[in-house]
């Protein structure tokens, strides 16, 4: 279905039209100015040539921090789409900030962590090897995959219609993700062993934290040097039920919750 310049004046298909238009990444969006461009090659390429938009047809345009306008397009050069804007809007991260630290699983399956993450609201996602993480790449193939893990993140946020898109951080060891998000805030990590509360009691008793990260073993879970490496850092140990869960099986359930629990205001 494709959308005409003018908004409808019914409210619901106000809700409708909003809901249902057009969304288009666009870094660096200046809305500061009356007139924008859309130069990103791949997004002109799907406007113009895949949903042959005509000039007059009002899109989103958003550049993945927050800010976003309703723009109506202009007219179109060769490699540069300019559009007049309608509206300006900007929206917060929610708190707190949720960060995902994820042992990447074989095949395909991170893709799949990263889109549904990325609708759950995820701040940040660090792609991560450990110990028992089977992930034998070239440093040019990690290249491709942080590449196409941002790639992924951005359709996510178009299709929820989020105007945030979660940073990818680049693929690092455990060891090293470890301190790092351990100096930012407070750190979790889903045990299957020792003692362990459940995640529910834990975060209801946080102290209101401004940014959670999570840790998410690999296939075969963490190792025990790994847990106890990650305790001495402040990591909190915390059970997501009885039953041993898939590694995009874990990732989507912290996010879930978290998304949940703090889906209202504090």
């Amino acid at each position: 279905m494709r959308l005409g310049v003018r908004s409808p004046s019914d409210p619901f298909l106000i809700i409708f039209f909003n809901l249902y238009m057009y969304r288009f990444y666009t870094p660096n969006l200046d809305l500061s100015k009356d007139d924008v461009i859309l130069a990103n090659a791949k997004e002109r390429h799907h406007l113009q040539h895949v949903l042959r938009l005509k000039a007059g047809t009002v899109v989103y345009l958003f550049d993945g921090d927050g800010n976003e306008v309703q723009a109506k397009i202009n007219h179109f050069e060769e490699m540069r789409i300019h559009f007049d804007v309608v509206s300006r809007n900007f929206k917060s991260l929610s708190v707190p900030q949720i960060i995902l630290a994820c042992a990447i699983p074989k095949r395909s399956k991170f893709e799949l962590i990263i889109e549904k993450t990325t609708e759950l609201g995820v701040a940040e996602i660090y792609p991560m090897i450990t110990h028992r993480t089977e992930l034998k790449m070239k440093k040019e193939g990690l290249h491709r995959k942080d590449e196409r893990f941002s790639s992924v993140a951005v359709n996510a946020a178009k299709q929820s219609q989020r105007a945030h898109v979660p940073v990818i951080h680049p693929i690092e060891p455990f060891k090293s993700v470890l301190p790092v998000l351990a100096e930012r805030g407070v750190t979790l990590i889903p045990s299957l062993i020792g003692e362990r509360k459940p995640l529910w009691q834990v975060i209801r008793h946080l102290d209101k934290p401004d940014l959670i990260s999570y840790f998410i073993g690999p296939e075969g879970d963490f190792t025990p040097q790994e847990y106890e490496h990650a305790f001495r850092c402040g990591c909190q140990s915390v059970s997501l039920g009885e039953t041993i869960l898939k590694v995009e099986t874990a990732a989507i359930c912290v996010i879930s919750a978290l998304h949940l629990f703090y889906s209202d205001d504090y």
